[in-house]
């Protein structure tokens, strides 16, 4: 088919005109059926003698697609924003737990509209989804003691790159739960803005090591962590250790949580044979806090970034691809030191903070100081 030639003598009027109701069916049936905006551009010329583009065609269907309407979305008024009437309305829609855009349709108007009046007169906020897990009462006396013996012993004790936090984590081919994706607004948080998900789907089972300067791992396993695996995991760590720092093994440092794998009698005697009395876990004289995931580098930290760049485009579609993916996610995280060493140093403000609000919860006061400046 030859090329059309758009014509240069068209009127200015007829360019710069605004778009008929008419004009704008036609442009978006037209691209219905030809999936092709330079066609619908020439086929616009042909029937109304004017010129429109391919970047207007784009916004026009897009604009369909995204808000189910082709007329422009009428703007409130500056004093309709102030309105006591229309902000209850939008107030009253978000206790509902629903989306600022949902109700941006729901009262028609535009979604700038019902943001600036969520944000800057309601003073409205929002909170995303935190799942954490629960604290009983005498764990918080324990958390206190550990944050205690950590800071006092930190550089003197031990060395922070020689002091390992261990952890395991599953990666799920498909079907994990965005936490970004759920958003309540209020003016509070939200007591129940909490939620627990089991998923039954294809995983892959990692362990990993980490301290202030190294990660090791990944360990690769099938379905749930047993004492077998484990003890096969912590020979192989072991080793890996003594090939990394030689006489200066002797130094090290590990931590394990109180997971059934890790607290079997084997598990522990393997544990002691390596490290000696250099053990937190539970059942040894250095007592992990249980429920305390907020202390460990691997679950405040480790997994967090590394899921992040597993789960980025392409994402995987077998099991292999999702290894493949997390090999190459440790190997991109071993080299970054310096992000390595502000983990620690959070690690070191998070014990600060479960001193001062004796053993409880601080996921909200960390929210406020923004100590991981991730690049």
């Amino acid at each position: 088919m030859p090329e059309v030639q758009l014509p240069v003598s068209l009127p200015l009027d007829l360019i710069s005109m605004a778009y008929s109701l008419e004009q704008k069916w036609f442009i978006v049936k037209t691209y219905i059926e030809t999936k092709s905006e330079t066609v619908t551009v020439r086929k616009f010329l042909t029937s109304f003698g004017r010129r429109t583009s391919r970047q207007y065609v784009h916004g026009l269907v897009n604009k369909l697609k995204t808000k189910g309407t082709i007329n422009n979305i009428p703007r409130a008024k500056k004093s309709l924003v102030k309105d006591e009437d229309f902000l209850a309305e939008i107030k009253n829609r978000l206790a509902a737990r629903t989306s600022l855009r949902k109700v941006a349709r729901e009262i028609g108007f535009s979604l700038t509209t019902v943001q600036k009046a969520s944000k800057n007169i309601t003073r409205l906020h929002p909170y995303r989804l935190r799942i954490l897990k629960e604290l009983k009462s005498e764990d918080k006396p324990l958390r206190v003691n550990f944050a205690n013996w950590f800071l006092d012993n930190s550089g003197r004790l031990f060395d922070a790159s020689l002091f390992f936090f261990s952890d395991e984590s599953n990666f799920y081919l498909d079907g994990t739960v965005n936490a970004k994706n759920c958003v309540y607004w209020a003016c509070e948080p939200p007591e129940d803005h909490f939620a627990e998900t089991t998923l039954n789907i294809q995983k892959i089972g990692v362990w990993a090591a980490m301290s202030s300067a190294f990660i090791i791992g990944p360990y690769f396993f099938t379905g749930n962590m047993n004492g077998d695996v484990y003890r096969q995991f912590l020979d192989r760590f072991h080793t890996e250790l003594d090939n990394l720092f030689g006489d200066e093994v002797q130094n090290c440092w590990f931590q394990q949580d109180g997971a059934s794998s890790h607290t079997a009698r084997e598990s522990r005697t393997k544990c002691s044979e390596h490290f000696g009395g250099n053990v937190v876990g539970k059942l040894f004289e250095h007592q992990w806090p249980p429920r305390s995931p907020d202390l460990s580098l691997l679950d405040f930290f480790l997994w967090g970034v590394l899921k992040e760049k597993v789960f980025s485009e392409p994402k995987a579609t077998t099991l292999t691809d999702l290894k493949n993916k997390i090999t190459a996610a440790f190997d991109e995280m071993k080299i970054e030191t310096a992000m390595l060493n502000r983990a620690w140093e959070c690690l070191l403000y998070r014990c600060q903070l479960v001193i001062n609000k004796n053993g409880a919860h601080i996921e909200k006061t960390v929210k406020k100081r923004q100590l991981m400046n991730n690049s």
